[in-house]
């Protein structure tokens, strides 16, 4: 008959009580700890061992077997696959483990024990609160020691970047990293192991993570990684992962500004149309990763002003509407190709490209509509539309388009963030250069609306910053002016002038706004009972040497006299 197969309980129990009894015993230790291991590679096992006592119990054999190689082999090999358990990874640093760690792997000379502690390592700081304790204990010395010595195995190669990558997420050990000089380790290890994805795509990972510190990616890019990530793009142009990572690392090296000019220089173009051509244009979501990816590269290459001409020259305007509209319900793939557009379009031949486009305005009114409630989506879709607005055919096609209705949603979903409305008082402000936009805004009921805004956002530089011009805009239009006085601005712009008496810009857009609101008889005796004369001398008197300032307080001043 066949024997029955036992249960995972039933196998904990007794392995449980085999080394309970047998501490002393090597080998029925590293036995035990061995088939520990290999139910450890199940999901749902790796808690039931924690939850059984076992940690206690291997670091009973790691103690009493210091000096046993194969015992210390089989205790890391287990922790290595318990540790896949988020939980269990805070439990094995708390139980002190990493400390047997270190002293396995520097007394040790076996590849086993350097593969599986740097695995370990790796699975441990994947939980961010690990990620510190194990720098602090000195590992980035040892994964480096551990590298250098086992130049020839590639397994243990790819684990300690794998951890590395993972201890370069936090923000003190990106700078501990570069400081201990692993820039040129990682180089070495690019070109020796260079047909080896695996490798590849950890130190490309590390790379891209390192360079989110701003010293960082100067000092990466001084060390030859554009080229060495451009060959592993090259090399391994069918391995997702690889692509994931290196394009990643691409994108955080980008947010410096010379380094954008630099990937352009280093031919990166070529490889982001061949991205696209293999992964990007495809209609299913198999490679989102990598569609995100591309959109922000766009987006962070368009920071630099060659650059944007250079882009849409290429064809990538093309791509990110295609992207557009085929992953319209992903929103983290629209709010990156969004971000790109936006800043393609703050070039001004662009922004008549992308405005005139028979595609892009709707699609924008479409993303709108699609996704109300997402803030990162609708920051992204308002900022086009305020840029657009920069040119003055572009004004006239976006209220045709029947943005403002949008942007009045846009309002009342977000009202109390001010991000979003310092976006939609700028889109405001440039559609409002428009002379019949003025009246269109102030007939579709925005005049409410934007007392609302200037109260709530009261303290917010940045909304006033943008809803003064807006409210200076609608002014210029003389049929606006009394209406604007009927919702009774003059208090509140009071207080935004107290509360921002050093920002010189909304002080400029506040007198701006004033002198126009102010215009006509009507007006002037309207302000009499707010004591408004005070005020202006207050304004006078705290910007006497700006110009402009002094200028429109001079005019309003002798408007009031009169």
């Amino acid at each position: 008959k066949k024997k029955k197969k036992m249960s995972i309980e039933t196998q904990l129990n007794e392995l449980l009580i085999n080394m309970k009894n047998n501490l002393e015993d090597a080998e029925i230790q590293r036995k035990s700890c061995k088939q520990l291991s290999d139910l450890a590679l199940t999901d749902e096992n790796q808690r039931k061992i924690f939850k059984k006592g076992f940690l206690d119990l291997i670091k009973e054999a790691m103690i009493k077997h210091k000096s046993n190689v194969e015992v210390q082999k089989a205790t890391i090999l287990a922790l290595r696959h318990i540790a896949y358990d988020s939980l269990n990874k805070r439990d094995i640093v708390q139980y002190g483990f990493l400390e047997f760690f270190k002293q396995a792997i520097q007394t040790f000379d076996d590849i086993d024990i350097h593969e599986d502690v740097n695995a370990s390592l790796w699975n441990l700081a994947m939980l961010d609160e690990n990620q510190s304790i194990i720098e602090q204990q000195g590992f980035l010395e040892i994964i480096k020691r551990s590298i250098e010595k086992n130049l020839k195995y590639s397994k243990v190669q790819e684990n300690a970047c794998g951890a590395l990558r993972h201890l370069a997420l936090n923000s003190n050990n990106k700078i501990v990293i570069i400081e201990q000089n692993f820039l040129p380790l990682l180089s070495n290890l690019m070109k020796s192991y260079c047909n080896n994805a695996d490798i590849q795509r950890q130190i490309c990972g590390t790379i891209r993570n390192l360079a989110l510190n701003d010293e960082n990616q100067i000092k990466i890019v001084e060390e030859g990684f554009l080229d060495l990530i451009r060959e592993a793009i090259k090399n391994h142009e069918k391995n997702v992962g690889v692509l994931e990572q290196a394009f990643g690392a691409i994108k955080n090296i980008g947010y410096n500004n010379d380094n954008q000019i630099k990937i352009i220089q280093n031919r990166y173009l070529p490889l982001l149309h061949n991205l696209y051509k293999t992964y990007v244009s495809t209609e299913d979501s198999t490679h989102n990763e990598l569609k995100k990816q591309f959109c922000a590269i766009i987006w962070i290459l368009a920071l630099n002003d060659r650059n944007k001409i250079t882009l849409v020259e290429e064809g990538f305007l093309e791509y990110l509407k295609f992207i557009i509209k085929v992953n319209l319900d992903h929103t983290s793939i629209i709010e990156h190709a969004c971000g790109a557009v936006r800043h393609l379009a703050y070039n001004t031949e662009n922004k008549i490209t992308i405005g005139q486009h028979q595609h892009f305005l709707p699609l924008v009114k479409k993303i709108m509509l699609t996704h109300p409630f997402n803030v990162a989506v609708q920051k992204q879709s308002c900022a086009i539309v305020w840029s657009l607005a920069l040119n003055d055919d572009n004004q006239i096609l976006i209220v045709k388009q029947q943005f403002l209705p949008l942007i009045k949603k846009l309002i009342y979903n977000h009202f109390t963030n001010s991000e979003i409305q310092e976006y939609v008082c700028g889109a405001l402000k440039n559609i409002a250069f428009n002379d019949i936009n003025k009246v269109a805004i102030v007939k579709q009921g925005f005049l409410p609306l934007l007392k609302q805004i200037m109260i709530m956002h009261v303290k917010q530089s940045n909304v006033q910053k943008y809803l003064l011009p807006t409210l200076w805009n609608l002014a210029l239009a003389e049929q606006n002016r009394p209406i604007i006085l009927k919702y009774n601005f003059f208090p509140i712009i009071q207080q935004v002038f107290i509360l921002h008496a050093n920002n010189i810009d909304i002080q400029e857009n506040l007198s701006g706004a004033i002198l126009y609101i102010c215009s006509g008889n009507l007006n002037r005796q309207k302000l009499i009972h707010i004591d408004f004369q005070n005020f202006l001398n207050l304004l006078a008197t705290d910007y006497f040497d700006n110009t402009d300032i002094k200028r429109r307080t001079t005019n309003l001043t002798n408007a009031f006299i009169n």
